[in-house]
């Protein structure tokens, strides 16, 4: 009953009782989406990037240790680039359908 009456005051108070809603158009929610989702690797990335510095920073002589700190830099490099590269596509594919 007080979410009815809720919902009437509601409609009730609104100009010529339409609601105008923002129009959301796909290409923009996909293109968001897609930046949102490289924002985010990428500072995973950078974050992968500072540890591995760190574990190689630490490793105090130890050889083991040193390597495998340089090969999570390797990768941490490398999907840097993918990231970069498919950020580049997505955009260019997106800038050419739209």
């Amino acid at each position: 009953m007080a979410k009815d009456i809720l919902i009437a005051a509601t409609v009730k108070n609104v100009p010529n009782g339409q609601i105008d809603l923002p129009q959301l158009e796909p290409d923009k929610v996909v293109s968001g989406g897609f930046n949102v989702a490289f924002f985010v690797a990428g500072a995973l990335a950078v974050i992968m990037i500072i540890v591995s510095g760190i574990m190689y920073m630490t490793a105090g002589g130890d050889t083991k240790k040193a390597t495998l700190a340089m090969k999570a830099l390797t990768v941490t490099v490398i999907g840097l680039i993918v990231i970069v590269l498919a950020a580049a596509l997505v955009n260019f594919i997106l800038g050419n359908i739209g």
